[in-house]
């Protein structure tokens, strides 16, 4: 009996390890988030691209890649975009305590313990010398390090702290050995693969840095040249393209679908859109699922799971849209039938136009199919629908719903400047 015992709890600490490795339970299919707001600078007399950069903290590459400059310099009353809006890598559900480096982008995101989000550009390792990617922490913060050279500087004796020194005044050291987030005394590189692995900052930006940086903090070091994050607030889903400086990827496409597919939504995004993201690598949110058009019932918004897709000349809306005007609808499996008024109109789905669970429907057929009037300006698209039949008399035996007020959407970057 005993060895019985014996047998099931071992059996049982066996399965709770092997449920804690398995990569099923630890992969985060969530979206990353769409933070901030693009704005947009005159150039003016005697600026360029990197004075610019250094005041809105951004490194000059990201001012080039958003607005397709290959070129410092740009024409003094120039518009140029700071592309303040980004796709932020939030890791594992948190928003607060915590640092992400994607290394591509040459972009330090710190999520405050107070739960503010701010980003800084950095430089990162050579192409032979790389950052280190995974999950570490911060070991130590030090104003004034002092830099004992390495082997691959020669060695020598220590170098303190002053205009010679590398590291610069503020040294936040990781847990990987001898890697860690600095000052430089070399600011032109910020925006460039060019350290032996450290991560610079400017000394202006690392001082900001440093005082919302805390020992222990995790740290997340991340190589994504693609990233995809869904706006809180208008559902649009945006996917920003960086430069593969560590040449790790073989086909940019079929790494954009390959990612989309763990989404599952490469079936549905627009092609082209993801072809001319992935050549243009502007380090910028592109929209590839959804739209700005504005459903509307009874001049209303209506509640949509995800933004009208604009595909294939049609307009596609989820399923359970139609609720909201009165039409019902059964699912069998490979057909959806929707039912209003002794009509009926049955639509096979594709089932590779899904989106959480619900099937991608062309709204202008179903509208027509039950001859809904239609009101089309513009981006707006009105429904109307007799009062009666989106509000049917109330059954006096029911229990009135309570009405549910919603909270605003969390603001997810504060704004940099």
């Amino acid at each position: 009996m005993k060895k019985n015992k014996l047998f099931k709890a071992n059996y049982i600490i066996l399965l709770l390890i092997l449920i804690s490795l398995s990569p099923i339970y630890a992969e985060d299919t969530s979206f990353y988030h769409i933070g901030g707001k693009d704005k947009y600078y005159k150039i003016q007399a005697g600026e360029n691209l990197m004075t610019v950069a250094e005041k809105y903290f951004f490194a000059a590459e990201h001012l080039m890649w958003a607005n397709s400059s290959t070129t410092l310099n740009v024409a003094e009353g120039r518009n140029i975009l700071l592309p303040s809006k980004r796709i932020v890598p939030i890791q594992d559900g948190k928003k607060k305590g915590y640092i992400v480096v994607n290394i591509p982008e040459f972009m330090v995101y710190i999520f405050t313990e107070t739960g503010k989000i701010r980003f800084f550009p950095i430089a990162t390792g050579a192409p032979k010398t790389p950052t280190p990617t995974g999950v570490t922490k911060v070991i130590e913060k030090v104003k004034n390090p002092t830099w004992i050279p390495p082997e691959w500087a020669g060695g020598g004796d220590p170098v303190e702290a002053g205009p010679e020194n590398p590291l610069g005044d503020r040294w936040v050291g990781l847990g990987f050995p001898g890697y860690g987030i600095h000052s430089t005394t070399s600011p032109n590189s910020i925006g460039l693969s060019a350290s032996h692995g450290c991560m610079r900052m400017r000394p202006n930006d690392v001082h900001v840095f440093f005082d919302l940086v805390r020992v222990g903090m995790p740290v997340y070091l991340i190589y994504e040249p693609i990233v995809i994050g869904q706006d809180p607030v208008t559902k649009i889903i945006y996917m920003s393209v960086f430069p593969d400086n560590y040449s790790r990827i073989k086909n940019y496409y079929d790494s954009a679908i390959q990612k989309l597919s763990f989404y599952g939504i490469s079936e549905i995004v627009d092609k082209n859109t993801i072809r001319r993201a992935v050549i243009d690598k502007k380090g910028i949110p592109i929209p590839i699922l959804g739209s700005d058009i504005e459903i509307t019932v009874n001049d209303k918004k209506a509640d949509l799971s995800l933004p009208p897709i604009r595909k294939d000349n049609k307009i596609y809306i989820t399923d359970s849209f139609f609720a909201q005007i009165g039409i019902k609808s059964d699912f069998d499996g490979e057909n959806i039938t929707f039912y209003k008024n002794n009509k009926s109109k049955t639509y096979p789905v594709n089932q590779d136009y899904s989106w959480n669970g619900e099937y991608l429907i062309p709204l202008r057929e179903i509208l027509e199919a039950f001859d809904i009037n239609t009101e089309y300006k513009d981006n707006n698209i009105n429904i109307v629908i007799n009062e009666y039949e989106l509000n049917p008399p109330a059954n006096n035996n029911k229990e009135e719903d309570k009405e549910e007020k919603l909270e605003e959407p969390e603001k997810i970057v504060e704004e940099n400047n």
